[in-house]
């Protein structure tokens, strides 16, 4: 873990000012209306530094501090300003601990999920909106289609959220010395767990298909994971071909699988990519363990040529 910046006096002083900024931000989004996604993007930016540059305790003080301030809008600072707050203290020291910057995005994003889950709960029950009904309409998508993909659904938002976050901190924090890890050495285990997501999809289609949807969302994010790896491997030359051939069969087969599976199997059509992944996988570990006798490190899956 990076050293803590500030202690005591200097620490109580910079929450206090990193709370006093934030506030302003939502001051603007009460006042000017349409800025409400700025205030998503911007609020947890200022509390992953906050919690790069402190410790646990004065980031919780400006979690509270911040929250109490923001309750000239109830509604806003429970279900937007609060769940920033979480996520950006989180992410922050996700960095602080080093963790990989694929396993931060996914990590945020579920964090998101549970905490948005949470906010259709406390709506419905305090305001008698079934939030589920509302984006359906605005979807114009049935509601019991839309219901089943809703886990589905608040996982994109938060993955395109998250993404969009990292983009921005990827810049800003090296201004203050730290950086992402970005390390290729967690292959195996990416593998592993696409693999598990993928196997847990197709279990659950018949028995609990949100489930399923959402756990085929998260195959394919790390199958993207996977894919960055392969296309990181230092035979890249080979792999663009045997990935091209790959995709193009994932593609023709979800063409032709559309038409012809029954209607609660569609959904795992996703998965052929990822399984056009996983074929990539075994050629690779083939290649680099059984006839290169190499190590599946950071040094393979650097682009050599």
């Amino acid at each position: 873990m990076k050293d803590i910046k500030y202690e005591g006096v200097k620490a109580l002083t910079f929450t206090s000012i990193m709370s006093a900024i934030s506030l302003v931000f939502v001051l603007i989004t009460y006042f000017v209306s349409g800025t409400g996604l700025f205030l998503i993007l911007v609020l947890p930016l200022i509390a992953a530094l906050v919690a790069l540059k402190v410790n646990l305790k004065y980031s919780l003080i400006y979690i509270f501090a911040t929250f109490a301030m923001s309750f000239i809008d109830f509604q806003n600072a429970l279900f937007v300003i609060l769940p920033s707050l979480i996520s950006g203290i989180l992410f922050g020291y996700l960095i602080r601990t080093e963790v990989q910057g694929y396993y931060i995005i996914f990590l945020i994003s579920v964090l998101n999920i549970g905490l948005q889950i949470g906010a259709t709960y406390l709506v419905k029950g305090i305001y008698q909106i079934d939030l589920i009904n509302v984006y359906s309409n605005v979807f114009h998508i049935k509601y019991e289609v839309f219901s089943s993909i809703y886990y589905l659904f608040l996982f994109v938002l938060s993955l395109i959220q998250t993404v969009i976050t990292y983009i921005i901190m990827t810049n800003e924090i090296k201004k203050i010395g730290f950086v992402f890890n970005e390390k290729k050495n967690h292959y195996i285990w990416i593998l592993l767990t696409t693999l598990i997501f993928s196997l847990l999809s197709v279990i659950l289609i018949n028995f609990a298909p949100s489930l399923s949807y959402v756990f085929i969302g998260f195959s394919l994010y790390f199958g993207v994971v996977l894919g960055y790896y392969h296309f990181s491997y230092y035979q890249k030359k080979l792999v663009l071909i045997i990935q091209d051939v790959l995709y193009a069969l994932s593609l023709l087969f979800m063409f032709v699988l559309m038409f012809t599976f029954p209607s609660n199997y569609k959904p795992l059509v996703l998965l052929l990519p990822v399984l056009g992944e996983f074929i990539m996988s075994i050629i690779v570990i083939i290649y680099s363990k059984i006839i290169k006798k190499e190590k599946l490190n950071n040094t393979v899956f650097e682009n050599k040529n």
